[in-house]
């Protein structure tokens, strides 16, 4: 009763902000429709941090639809050709799901050569292979490694949680993370690509993101577990009983497997292609010009209708695929966030301008002094925070200092994404890090607590030093 009433005050505080805070007299430069929409986004953020992410979306959807006007909201929104993209994609990742590809996936990276008899490889490519299958889906894949963690720890017989235990799920649900958001044409890039474009205009170059993103995260990766080593000084000596044999042994992917993950990585280098060939070339007008990210998936779709599996039955049944792989929340935090974005940070709000003033002590400082404050920010409140919330916040604050002093701040735009992955301290501090730390049998939350503050300096100080300077020379 008590938890129930605690809800309903919580979303009572949400409707307030959302429908009531806009009659307050303005502040600031704020104007009223400008005092409406900063209710809708305080709103919105309090809902997303304490209560449900996909609720809490479509009631500031309604909101948001209620203050512009609902042609205005579903053409600035479904009708981006982004967030339709996202109805065609899902289902092709749902297909992964169906012939459990990320399964096989996980199991050929795990069971190499490279890593039998070798403890400390073992446990990087156990992060590796997380990593990647993030990709696909990262729930899934949350459930498939708390199972295999579970499985290495009954071939060795060690008692969990452990330390040992511990550490290594920690270290999955940064992979989780951080894996998460390497390619930035579907699933969380694409909301928090499309929010950077429409907060600060900024038009992502996609090689570049990869470029920037891939080398730092996997970095990020082996110094995890150099701490895992040298810091948090875990046992991993009865890891060498782990052999390929115990784990299952080599699997190969079957026919509908290759058929579905060809699919997908031809898709995927289509939409970045896209931004490798020079504006103008025939290659770039096909792909970014006429098709776009929603036309190369409907493609993509289209030649899947056509293949048939190893019974002789369709590859790809849309219906089936969509229940499997379709992910409403972040489609509809898309659908919300791209457009709202846009229209808070316009000049008929006066939010940038108050924005602006509010921060004109921070002009003073040099780019480098800005970056690694806002980023320890980041680095904190992500840990406390939903990582797309955090980002959302300190977008604006980054944009303002930068249309401010004239310093170009896309790259840092990007490591921003990859800075609020730091969420590894509590439960709640992430979606995958909720899944991951579920596991009671596995982990010990004081364990996670006590480890997490040792790492996570030693993450944002390897973040400084290497993510800072290849920005700068990539950008």
């Amino acid at each position: 009763m008590e938890k129930q009433k605690n809800t309903t005050t919580k979303w009572l505080i949400v409707l307030f902000f959302m429908f009531g805070f806009g009659f307050l007299p303005p502040f600031g430069q704020i104007t009223p429709i400008g005092m409406r929409a900063l209710g809708i986004f305080i709103g919105a953020i309090y809902g997303w941090t304490v209560l449900d992410i996909l609720q809490t979306t479509l009631i500031a959807i309604l909101a948001y639809g209620l203050t512009v006007g609902f042609n205005t909201y579903v053409a600035s929104s479904f009708g981006i050709q982004m967030i339709a993209m996202m109805l065609i994609f899902f289902p092709i990742c749902g297909m992964l799901n169906k012939y459990r590809v990320m399964e096989i996936l996980a199991q050929k990276f795990i069971t190499t050569k490279f890593c039998e008899g070798h403890p400390w490889r073992i446990c990087f490519m156990i992060m590796f292979s997380a990593y990647i299958c993030a990709n696909i889906n990262v729930l899934v894949a949350a459930v498939l490694f708390i199972a295999f963690i579970r499985n290495v720890c009954k071939i060795i017989d060690m008692k969990t949680p452990s330390k040992w235990s511990v550490a290594m799920m920690i270290g999955i649900a940064m992979s989780l993370m951080c894996g998460q958001i390497i390619i930035p044409v579907f699933g969380t890039p694409l909301v928090l690509v499309g929010a950077l474009t429409a907060i600060t205009g900024t038009s992502v170059n996609l090689v570049k993101y990869v470029a920037l993103i891939v080398p730092v995260s996997i970095i990020l990766l082996l110094v995890y577990i150099l701490a895992m080593r040298f810091v948090l000084r875990i046992d991993v000596e009865p890891l060498k009983k782990v052999t390929i044999e115990s784990l299952g042994g080599k699997k190969k992917f079957n026919s509908d497997q290759k058929k579905s993950l060809v699919v997908l990585l031809i898709t995927l280098a289509a939409m970045v292609c896209g931004s490798v060939f020079p504006a103008g070339t025939a290659v770039n007008q096909l792909l970014s010009t006429h098709l776009g990210l929603f036309g190369i998936s409907m493609c993509s779709v289209v030649v899947l209708l056509f293949l048939k599996n190893e019974q002789g039955e369709p590859l790809f049944d849309f219906n089936d695929c969509a229940g499997m792989g379709m992910a409403w929340a972040p489609f509809f935090l898309a659908a919300f966030i791209v457009p709202f974005s846009s229209f808070m940070t316009g000049g008929d709000t006066g939010i940038s301008a108050t924005l602006a003033s509010l921060m004109n002590p921070l002009f003073a400082l040099s780019p480098i002094a800005f970056l690694i404050l806002m980023y320890l920010c980041v680095n904190i409140i992500t840990n406390f925070a939903q990582n797309t919330v955090v980002i959302i916040i300190f977008l604006p604050l980054f944009m303002t200092y930068g249309q401010a002093t004239g310093f170009h701040m896309e790259g840092f735009y990007i490591l921003l994404f990859l800075l609020a992955q730091m969420a590894l301290s509590t439960p709640g501090s992430s979606t995958p890090c909720g899944i991951v730390y579920s596991a009671t049998d596995l982990v010990d939350v004081k364990m996670v607590l006590q480890m997490a503050l040792k790492v996570l300096p030693i993450l944002f100080l390897a973040l400084m030093l290497v993510g800072l300077p290849w920005t700068f020379i990539l950008f």
